[in-house]
């Protein structure tokens, strides 16, 4: 899949409402994805310099498979907090999506 122009994520988070932005940077299906993105929360301008980059890798054994992600070239500490405070939110449903029969 080829990159695109920026696409909105909106959602509740914690109870809040959010909309942010991103572009897919590249895909690979049933094997990785990865994303540029800004978010609202983070009180920084909507540039180039204030997104991160989200990747996700999945590895398949013969039993199980191993999901990998990995967030990157955060703006500044506080966007790198509150990015931590989001996974912790994220990563149980994202467990609980694929351990779901």
């Amino acid at each position: 899949m080829e990159a695109r122009g920026a696409d909105p994520f909106s959602g509740q988070l914690g109870g809040k409402p959010y909309q942010d932005q991103g572009s897919i940077i590249d895909m690979v299906p049933n094997k990785s994805f990865r994303y540029q993105y800004w978010s609202g929360f983070s009180g920084l301008v909507d540039k180039k310099d204030t997104y991160s980059e989200v990747s996700f890798q999945i590895t398949s054994g013969s039993h199980n498979s191993l999901l990998k992600i990995k967030q990157q070239e955060f703006a500044d500490r506080t966007a790198q907090t509150h990015s931590l405070q989001g996974w912790k939110e994220v990563l149980p449903i994202i467990k609980e999506l694929v351990e779901s029969p």
